[in-house]
């Protein structure tokens, strides 16, 4: 069967469907990376593991090379108090997914007596001392942030950074 048109304009054609395809599969946008990756360590035994120095207080500890929990497995971000001997103290509570509860778990489990930190963009930021397993995947760390309104700016860079990751994940 031969085509109607003649080949010059035929050649046209196919340019421009061929370009139109291409404009097409360009037009997906790129999201916006989080302003915070977060992820979750504990505390290294004797001289293994990286050494940090957490930003306000100096403390000098050792952490783990690999992180057990990372802002991915996180559902839930919010700023909260607690009381610590008399006094009531600011943290942030960070609720896990149900995997990454059985890792928190775990991770307490074997590290009682130790610490998790929490790093933001491979920055320490807080830390929380292991004194039991944590079952329900809530958990609560004192971040060095002695400002109020910069800890509640955090917390909600935070909170925006893990809701940009559910999004990411859920278009793909």
């Amino acid at each position: 069967m031969r085509s109607s048109y003649p080949p010059f304009w035929r050649s046209c054609l196919l340019l421009a469907l061929g370009l139109t395809a291409l404009a097409g599969a360009g037009c997906r946008t790129t999201p916006t990376p989080p302003k915070y990756f977060v992820q979750f360590y504990t505390e290294a035994r004797g001289d293994s593991g990286i050494a940090f120095t957490l930003p306000e207080s100096k403390l000098e500890y050792r952490r783990e090379i690999e992180p057990f929990a990372t802002a991915a497995k996180v559902t839930d971000i919010q700023l909260g108090t607690v009381n610590v001997t008399g006094m009531k103290r600011y943290c942030v509570f960070f609720q896990f997914d149900a995997m990454a509860t059985r890792d928190l778990y775990q991770a307490t489990g074997a590290n009682i007596g130790r610490r998790i930190f929490l790093f933001a963009n491979d920055k320490p930021m807080g830390v929380r001392y292991v004194d039991d397993t944590i079952q329900n995947g809530q958990l609560f760390v004192f971040v060095e942030i002695s400002d109020p309104e910069k800890l509640q700016q955090f917390v909600t860079d935070l909170q925006a950074s893990q809701k940009q990751l559910a999004d990411i994940k859920a278009s793909r």
